[in-house]
């Protein structure tokens, strides 16, 4: 008999989910269901066509267009708004049509968040979350007229944003509510080296305090933050997300303490504390459990959304794979920089009662007698044990393999003196003797 699968859903997660069923399939009836016009698009290389770097377009950014799976036989929908799903049914609603379903995948992604202050319905106030936020985007970064620009929020996206901005010759301010950007991967100090690459290059922060509104008539004129008012023609709104649960939640699935959908290691979700076997859900929207302080957390990155939809197709084949814990490994390019972070920040350690022992140390990422070799600094957390538990690299060089390897330490609960007696490859254009790796776990064992 037909198997009917529904996504809900075609980022990242939804994509791969189809992705990875096509490759196996055998007489299954998939259907997809997407809300924007562009079958598969990447959201995560929005940044590269509106700083102008590489030379790509958004153009570029279009990965598949629905043509190209309708030819496989996938039912594939675009412009296509799910209203409700109906899980005693099996199934969802989709205008007036009532589709069954044998297996569901919710994966509906993420959704801005807007902080609640005056001003936001202005024109001239943009945010960056897909491909239609993104184009109206690129075309204010590019209006000529708009000379003085204002990020609201420092994080991964508002240093990316303010740089985009700067590239067009805007004045850029940047207003971030906590004490130092990118809070959610960075300790302060490391923060701090940031910061002060960007202000090298022109862009103004101001910090410690929220956006509290944005004025104007019409149009933005300007954003006051609690006590500064900074002339400004266009903001960016880039101040968070939040997962988009609107339609699960309505349905009954349960919802997790951070927003997101409560999903199971197999990733199906829940509905009154009890597992549906066919219903499962992946990407931004869903909530995982972190490797490091085994509590509910927020990976909205695409590595995890791949790796999520591999564990649900493979599931909706009738295997039993699990989506094992997350340890949110992230890397990122700002400004000549590349930072790369694993594991969780000392803040993130202070929330679960967790005491760290940092280790730090700065020196050069290869052997001095390559050309152009530049400095890394990477800061190494661990607990009163000695395990490791995060770790934090920037530099100018290459840093996200680094992180790659520092996520398997961490996986497999190593202490600092073990990961200083082990061996390593050593290959003098990547990497020095005697690493940056064993300086930082040095200046840890002399503080335990």
């Amino acid at each position: 008999m037909e198997k009917r699968i529904v996504i809900i859903g075609a980022g990242v997660a939804g994509n791969n989910v189809l992705l990875f069923l096509l490759e196996n399939r055998k007489d299954e009836k998939i259907t997809v269901l997407k809300k924007e016009e562009i079958a598969y698009f990447s959201t995560c290389g929005i940044m590269y066509p509106l700083q102008e770097v590489h030379g790509l377009t958004l153009k570029n950014l279009v990965l598949k267009e629905a043509k190209a799976y309708v030819d496989q036989g996938v039912d594939f929908r675009i412009n296509t708004e799910v209203t409700g799903i109906n899980l005693d049914e099996n199934s969802i609603d989709v205008g007036g049509e009532k589709l069954k379903y044998d297996a569901l995948v919710i994966a509906t992604g993420k959704k801005p968040f807007i902080p609640e202050i005056s001003g936001t319905e202005l024109e001239g106030v943009c945010t960056i979350s897909n491909e239609i936020d993104a184009e109206l985007t690129e075309k204010a970064i590019k209006d000529e007229k708009k000379k003085n620009a204002v990020v609201i929020g420092g994080g991964m996206i508002g240093v990316e944003a303010a740089i985009a901005l700067l590239n067009k010759n805007k004045k850029v301010t940047v207003i971030e509510k906590n004490s130092h950007l990118m809070p959610a991967i960075l300790d302060p100090d490391m923060s701090a080296l940031v910061k002060d690459r960007l202000e090298e290059i022109g862009v103004k922060f101001i910090m410690d305090k929220p956006a509290t509104s944005i004025n104007g008539k019409g149009k933005v004129e300007g954003v006051t933050a609690v006590d500064e008012e900074i002339q400004a023609d266009m903001v960016i709104v880039t101040a968070g997300v939040s997962p988009n649960v609107d339609l699960a939640r309505n349905a009954g699935v349960d919802i997790g303490e951070l927003g997101g959908i409560v999903t199971g290691p197999g990733l199906h979700v829940k509905r009154n504390g009890k597992y549906l076997s066919n219903v499962y859900a992946a990407g931004d929207c869903i909530e995982v459990i972190s490797g490091v302080t085994n509590r509910s957390m927020l990976c909205q990155m695409g590595s995890a959304g791949a790796a999520e939809a591999k564990v649900v197709a493979d599931n909706i084949l009738d295997g039993s794979a699990v989506f094992e814990p997350c340890f949110a490994p992230t890397s990122i390019p700002v400004a000549g920089l590349n930072i790369a972070t694993v594991g969780i920040t000392s803040s993130k350690a202070a929330e679960y009662g967790i005491q760290v022992i940092e280790g730090k140390a700065t020196k050069i990422a290869r052997s001095g007698y390559f050309p152009g070799v530049k400095n890394i600094t990477l800061k190494m957390l661990f607990d009163t044990s000695g395990r490791l538990v995060g770790a934090q690299a920037i530099s100018g060089e290459p840093v996200a393999e680094r992180m790659n390897t520092l996520m398997y330490a961490i996986k497999n609960r190593m202490n600092a003196k073990e990961m200083l007696y082990m061996p390593r490859v050593f290959d003098a254009s990547v990497a020095l003797l005697v690493d940056v790796t064993i300086n930082a776990i040095t200046d840890a064992l002399k503080k335990m």
